[in-house]
């Protein structure tokens, strides 16, 4: 882990930045297993994976599994559940 990696990790820690991400992470994976409100679900952790995304580009420098689960959160918010977010893109 590079310096600015490790360092960005701790602060969250010591924040519990973490906490808040886990209960939301787990709030939409639930929607989406229940298959209750999944594009609720895919909204809730849209923001979550662009952060790790981001975190992948920017800080660590090593883009991986971040990208590849922004392109699958993306596909679904943009076709699959297009219907449920007609009020934001107009």
């Amino acid at each position: 882990m590079t310096e600015p990696s490790a360092s960005w990790i701790g602060t969250m820690h010591k924040t519990h930045y973490l906490l808040i991400v886990k209960i939301l992470e787990l709030l939409g994976g639930l929607l989406l297993a229940f298959n209750f409100k999944r594009a609720l679900g895919w909204a809730i952790l849209l923001p979550i994976i662009v952060n790790i995304a981001l975190f992948e580009v920017f800080i660590s420098k090593t883009p991986g599994m971040g990208m590849v689960l922004l392109f699958i959160n993306l596909y679904f918010v943009l076709f699959v559940y297009k219907n449920n977010f007609k009020g934001i893109w107009s």
